[in-house]
């Protein structure tokens, strides 16, 4: 990879490793293993989980609609002032 003219380019070497990088890590079996042993919810909708994998992670419609979205850009904001906090009264800095 090289930058030219304020953009990256990227030869396609680069592009054919993030396309089998990415077919992978989306696939049913990888998706199955990141469910069981990461406890990550599955992103593909191929994916059929055991009962007692489903129920230690999020992979239903009902249940991604029922999480918190942040407010990022209030996040963004007060991240200073919550680090500076952290640091004071967790690790006493």
């Amino acid at each position: 990879m090289g930058i030219q003219d304020n953009f990256w380019t990227i030869g396609e070497e680069t592009v054919a490793w993030g396309t089998k990088a990415t077919t992978l890590t989306r696939g049913v079996e990888n998706q199955t293993d990141y469910a069981e042993q990461l406890y990550f919810g599955p992103t593909n909708k191929n994916v059929t989980l055991a009962p007692e994998v489903s129920a230690d992670v999020i992979d239903k419609p009902e249940e991604v609609e029922s999480l918190v979205q942040l407010d990022w850009p209030f996040v963004i904001q007060q991240r200073s002032a919550w680090t500076d906090r952290w640091n004071k009264e967790i690790l006493g800095q």
